[in-house]
């Protein structure tokens, strides 16, 4: 018995490079008056929150936290909002593999979910505009939800959890459950949990570097699909 979760971004597909920024960008400045855009330039997004993104900015721009949480709602908004006006299909890229490995772990049974740092819609989305969309429970855990990452996956086991139970069957434990991504920080918040971790390097990290921080197991890309399985359900 096993549970997926995935990571969205650089893990499944990546958007056309300077869209994210640029939404990200236009919505902070929106709400809170100051510009980021000189410093998202030198900003990692990989393995960050949504909730972490803007807590970052607002920290290096001196904008106090109450005044970040007073925000937010507006700032998810216009988030929502220009990701469907702007990113389309001719934006996203599906990794390789990716398609195949979703349609046999469908096909096998197998629950995938959603761990990512996107907003629950936004994450809705990139998948509608990737066409993989229909491949995952999307009772997972999503960045508006905590800036802290590690908080994410026992959200979504719980949540999975919650409906497994109301129809009687079984619950997936810790180490039932794989947390699947391209950065450090999805490889700590798998670990951080008990849980088990595939990292594969289609983001900004080499297969050494997410060796070097500790994830069970690491692929270059999915294009193996049988490994690729073998690894995910037997780490």
């Amino acid at each position: 018995m096993r549970l997926l979760l995935f990571d969205i971004d650089h893990t499944l597909l990546s958007v056309r490079g300077g869209l994210g920024r640029s939404i990200c960008a236009e919505a902070f400045r929106s709400v809170y008056g100051s510009d980021p855009t000189d410093v998202l330039r030198s900003y990692s997004f990989s393995g960050r929150t949504d909730r972490r993104i803007v807590g970052d900015l607002g920290v290096t721009l001196g904008i106090d936290a109450a005044v970040l949480d007073d925000g937010w709602n507006a700032y998810e908004d216009i988030l929502r909002r220009r990701s469907f006006e702007t990113i389309t299909q001719n934006d996203v890229h599906v990794h390789p593999g990716v398609r195949d490995l979703l349609h046999a772990l469908n096909d096998s049974g197998i629950t995938l979910a959603l761990v990512t740092g996107n907003q629950r819609d936004v994450a809705r989305h990139k998948l509608a505009m990737g066409s993989l969309d229909d491949h995952f429970d999307m009772a997972g855990a999503f960045g508006c939800e905590h800036a802290d990452r590690d908080l994410l996956p026992p959200l979504a086991l719980e949540r999975i959890n919650a409906r497994r139970l109301q129809e009687g069957r079984n619950p997936f434990g810790v180490t039932d459950t794989v947390v699947i991504g391209d950065a450090p920080p999805d490889i700590r918040c798998a670990s951080v949990n008990g849980m088990r971790s595939l990292a594969v390097a289609t983001g900004e990290f080499d297969v050494q570097a997410l060796t070097d921080h500790g994830a069970d197991a690491v692929l270059p890309d999915f294009s193996d699909t049988k490994l690729a399985i073998d690894l995910l359900l037997h780490i």
